[in-house]
């Protein structure tokens, strides 16, 4: 094995640490109503910690990121839908199922997706379910970004639900700073980005879903995009994980 092969690797692997330290929160957005995005949930630690966000996709069903979820099991975790503060009770609901798909690759984030299970249907004021964006994102598109993370890189996480407009640049272009696999895009905006605490959440585009917050060195700077795992890639996995488990 050769040492440029090691090296390789080793980068790999300090990428993803940074990554999953760096994306968890929304910087240079603002407060946005759960009225009007009541897909977006959070997922929390037995201890009420944030832990990632998530996008409901039908009324059981949870599609958050893999790499932010893959240190918990099920019985560590509790979703919570329908409220725009972190500290609000809304409606809560516990895991009982952990699907990940066959290809996640826990170095280099491929197919970085995970779906959850309730135990229950998550129904109620503010709750609803968004349908997938399938066909891709193309470049320039605008997308929206939620969550509750860091308002600042390394800062503290949002009590009420952020969002901020990013737009989906040339891959050729994000290639300059990260290695990528055909499951990623980036998408980036001047002082706007997704950051610590917003992993696994969503990124909309005509109102369906299109990305997962994935991964991403530290949050809105300026030579480093988001990272998003596309919707129009895990489709199959996240249709199928609904009809085998439901």
């Amino acid at each position: 094995m050769s040492y440029k092969y090691i090296l390789h690797v080793a980068l790999l692997v300090l990428t993803c640490l940074e990554a999953v330290r760096g994306q968890a929160r929304i910087v240079g957005g603002t407060t946005t109503p759960i009225a009007e995005n009541p897909f977006v949930v959070n997922i929390r630690d037995n201890d009420g910690n944030l832990v990632c966000g998530g996008t409901l996709v039908n009324p059981r069903f949870v599609v958050s990121a893999a790499s932010c979820i893959r240190p918990y099991k099920a019985n560590q975790l509790t979703v919570q839908g329908g409220a725009q503060l972190f500290s609000e009770e809304g409606v809560r609901r516990g895991i009982n199922r952990i699907i990940y798909p066959a290809n996640f690759d826990n170095v280099t984030l491929d197919y970085d997706a995970v779906m959850l299970r309730l135990v229950t249907e998550m129904t109620g004021t503010n709750i609803g379910t968004i349908d997938l964006h399938t066909t891709g994102v193309p470049i320039g598109a605008t997308l929206k970004v939620l969550g509750w993370g860091e308002l600042t890189e390394s800062g503290q996480n949002s009590d009420s639900l952020q969002s901020v407009l990013v737009v989906a640049i040339p891959k050729n272009d994000c290639l300059q700073s990260y290695e990528l696999t055909p499951t990623m895009f980036c998408a980036k905006a001047p002082g706007a980005d997704a950051c610590e605490g917003d992993g696994g959440g969503p990124a909309v585009l005509n109102n369906k879903l299109a990305g997962i917050i994935s991964w991403g060195f530290g949050c809105a700077r300026p030579d480093y995009p988001g990272v998003y795992t596309s919707i129009a890639r895990l489709a199959p996995f996240i249709n199928q994980a609904i009809a085998n488990n439901s």
